[in-house]
């Protein structure tokens, strides 16, 4: 009979208000506790488990229980690691084992597809009259637009020092900005406005993301959007970046003043962007009742441009000149290889996702997919 075993995520664990006692936000040790004899009771005291939690956990933990926590790692029965996701989900995929956390793990989904594969190997629990009980987690697919959202937050955090959740942050993130520094590459390409996200620095210092020099506020984005490219076959990113209201972009191949080149040197190599034309698409964004709406446009491209709507397998080509509007769903195809969608972001105030649009530009009425 084969052992069952499971990679439990401490740090979301003791954080849970939804384990004894109730309600409380503060790390408690006595929550594994509960988990670890819930497991016990479904598979038997021989039955594994592999503890993995943050590092940051140690330091927020009580006196009493952080004394307590460094026993289990002296005594080898609790890793603590700077990231914990990562490695339980390393583990789980190597091992076979389990996950017990309340975790969906959106923002790892890309890195691990197993996991809307496996969903009973994903579980959470639920306090019951007469104890805790461990139950599936309800793993279930999302749409690439989802995974963004979440990977993008940690981008925002660990590469520019945003934090989404702060309301002085955001404001970062809702205003134009521009590098006036001369020697500057970022300033030199795009010098009317900063087209990637600002990088805080100390004190809350609004800095150039490429030579780190303060930056000119230009005023606010009003509505935005993240665009992201990548590659159909592989699905690897090429690049995001914002696009405010009645901003318009080219996406080509090659020198572009105030656009996008794939061909640029520093992005990810990919064979089909080799497809793409010089100046094959231009994106706007537009405001309207219900939110941005993002209009697309055929410049004339050797290899076609492509619309495919969410939940549609079938792609319709774009006829050279055709203007259409693409919902926050929806993928435009370049040349066959390329994906431009947008990223699902939520991070600026009165700036919701735009609503899926059919190709007249009409509101599409079904919202069944929203996530």
């Amino acid at each position: 009979m084969k052992v069952v075993g499971a990679a439990v995520d401490v740090s979301n664990v003791c954080w849970s208000p939804r384990i004894d006692p109730l309600g409380r936000q503060e790390p408690l040790l006595s929550r594994l506790d509960l988990v670890r004899q819930a497991w016990q009771r479904l598979h038997g005291d021989t039955a594994p488990l592999t503890l993995i939690g943050d590092l940051s956990l140690l330091h927020q933990l009580s006196q009493q229980d952080a004394d307590r926590c460094l026993q289990l790692v002296d005594s080898g029965d609790l890793n603590l690691v700077s990231y914990a996701d990562p490695d339980i989900l390393a583990l789980a995929q190597d091992k076979g084992l389990h996950v017990i956390s309340a975790d969906q793990f959106i923002d790892h989904r890309r890195a691990h597809p197993w996991i809307v594969t496996a969903p009973e190997r994903f579980l959470t629990w639920t306090q019951e009259s007469d104890g805790l009980r461990l139950v599936p987690s309800g793993i279930r697919a999302v749409p690439q637009q989802e995974m963004s959202r979440r990977e993008e937050a940690k981008e925002l955090g660990y590469q520019f020092k945003i934090d989404v959740r702060r309301s002085s942050h955001k404001r970062v993130l809702r205003s134009e900005w521009r590098c006036t520094t001369l020697s500057c590459l970022e300033a030199m390409s795009s010098p009317d406005r900063l087209l990637s996200w600002p990088k805080l620095g100390p004190g809350g210092a609004v800095l150039c993301p490429s030579c780190a020099q303060p930056l000119e506020e230009l005023g606010s984005r009003g509505l935005t959007v993240v665009i992201v490219i990548a590659d159909r076959d592989t699905g690897q990113e090429l690049l995001r970046f914002p696009m405010g209201e009645n901003g318009a972009i080219v996406i080509g191949r090659g020198s572009l003043p105030y656009g996008i080149n794939l061909a640029a040197s520093g992005l990810p190599f990919s064979r089909a962007a080799g497809r793409v034309s010089r100046q094959h698409v231009q994106l706007q964004v537009t405001a309207s009742a219900k939110g941005a709406r993002v209009t697309a446009v055929d410049l004339g491209s050797k290899n076609g441009t492509a619309v495919k709507r969410f939940g549609s397998p079938a792609e319709r080509r774009l006829a050279h000149g055709e203007q259409v509007f693409v919902g926050d769903k929806d993928e435009l195809v370049l040349a066959g290889g390329v994906v431009v969608r947008q990223s699902g972001q939520r991070f600026f105030s009165g700036s919701p996702l735009a609503p899926d649009l059919d190709d007249s530009g009409g509101f599409a009425t079904s919202t069944a997919h929203e996530g």
